[in-house]
């Protein structure tokens, strides 16, 4: 295949399906130029763009879904073709277009799901280990691996005979489940734990944070947060990962946050894989995690007191330009005289009516990162409004509201996958 001109392998890339084509790009630098600069592949069948962000309520049985302008059609986002597994929605995680729901993978943008069959036990009858805390994540990178996903659980391993302090975590190797949609089998793999970053002990975890549901998929590798105190990167290809401890929470704005509630979010961003933290409701923190020397290094972006900004922002009406549900209130094209929000245009517009309104009084709480962008999407949580922050300028946009009666319990930036097919309903 080297030796082909370049014309003639790009016409034997071109016979591939759309999702095979998506991972051709990753064999090689000729295969990626010829797919790219004769433009094969069409970019709105990758999970690149995003539509809007799924929002997971304790009092709605399906998840909200709050959409951007131009208000593209989501069918899938009613979650109707699940039947029974509607009547209570508890997402695990959320991967490039697919969200892993209890058994299932679903994909919102295709109306298609599959079923994940129960995982086998990783210790062995009799083990003198015991398993707590159990989180299954989802890895998914059509553009840059595989048309296949995996399903890991992540859990810890605690000695029934030896006190916290003195069992190491992440132990190596580490035992993990691992579902392929490949072979649609689990299988238990060792991963050995690489690089010189130290494991802690059980007992240096906090016991008061819950293991979190966050994880992000970032050049073949999968970032998952299975731990307050730590971020961990698995890599599937060769059964590896390596740990890195969670930014501290020092705000250099105000040293008296020890006290004040903290809450940590991972993602995929602009350039690579970020962490945020918001204390006290109003404090915003931003890093970004270097990669670039083979060492995994948390660089402090944005350190910010979003209070101010918050007191002084002068609202927007209730709707605002972003739509609760899965299509536009209406069908017609925005236009001039309309908002229009572009995750392409750092400039930030503003047309609408204004209309004067109380202060935030109880902050914000993370909703997640723009994938291309580096934005990352608050909500007020007196106001129920969604606000998109701008890391670059230091701007707060108000993108409307959304409504629920209770609480927050997760939330997904969606990026639409419409290549591959599920196998529960093909």
């Amino acid at each position: 295949m080297e030796q082909l001109p370049t014309d003639v392998l790009a016409d034997i890339l071109s016979c591939l399906p759309p999702l095979y084509l998506a991972v051709s790009r990753s064999v090689c630098k000729a295969w990626c130029s010829a797919v790219d600069d004769r433009g094969l592949l069409r970019a709105d069948l990758l999970p690149i763009s995003m539509s809007g962000i799924f929002v997971v309520t304790n009092d709605a049985e399906h998840p909200i879904y709050f959409s951007r302008p131009p208000y593209e059609q989501l069918d899938g986002a009613s979650f109707d073709y699940l039947g029974y597994n509607c009547l209570w929605f508890e997402v695990d995680d959320y991967c490039n277009g697919l969200l892993l729901v209890r058994d299932q993978v679903i994909n919102p943008a295709t109306r298609q799901w599959a079923t994940v069959p129960r995982p086998p036990d990783p210790l062995p009858p009799g083990s003198d280990f015991c398993c707590c805390n159990l989180c299954e994540y989802l890895a998914f990178d059509p553009a840059a691996t595989s048309p296949h996903y995996e399903v890991l659980r992540i859990h810890g391993i605690v000695p029934r005979d030896k006190p916290p302090e003195e069992v190491e975590w992440p132990p190596s190797p580490y035992v993990l489940c691992v579902f392929s949609s490949r072979t649609q089998q689990w299988e238990v793999k060792p991963f050995t734990r690489e690089g010189d970053d130290e494991a802690g002990a059980i007992a240096d975890l906090p016991s008061s944070s819950p293991w979190s549901c966050y994880s992000t998929c970032w050049r073949g590798a999968l970032y998952v947060q299975p731990h307050d105190g730590f971020l961990m990167r698995i890599t599937l290809s060769n059964y590896r990962y390596r740990i890195t401890r969670i930014p501290k929470a020092a705000f250099s704005l105000d040293t008296n946050t020890a006290r004040l509630s903290q809450e940590y979010r991972i993602g995929k961003s602009k350039k690579g894989v970020y962490c945020a933290l918001v204390i006290g409701g109003f404090k915003l923190l931003i890093w970004f995690l270097d990669e670039s020397c083979g060492q995994m290094e948390w660089m402090l972006k944005k350190e910010v007191d979003l209070q101010p900004l918050l007191a002084n922002y002068p609202w927007k009406y209730a709707y605002g330009p972003w739509k609760q549900g899965r299509c536009s209130m209406s069908t017609k094209a925005p236009t001039g005289e309309e908002f229009e929000w572009d995750s392409d245009d750092d400039s930030i517009t503003d047309t609408q009516e204004r209309t004067q309104d109380t202060p935030s009084q109880y902050g914000v709480s993370l909703l997640g990162f723009h994938p291309n962008k580096e934005i990352i999407f608050l909500l007020g949580l007196d106001k129920n409004r969604v606000l998109a922050y701008h890391a670059n300028t230091s701007k707060i946009e108000d993108l409307g509201k959304i409504s629920y009666m209770t609480s927050v319990e997760s939330s997904f930036p969606f990026t639409p996958c419409r290549m591959g097919e599920l196998s529960n309903n093909k």
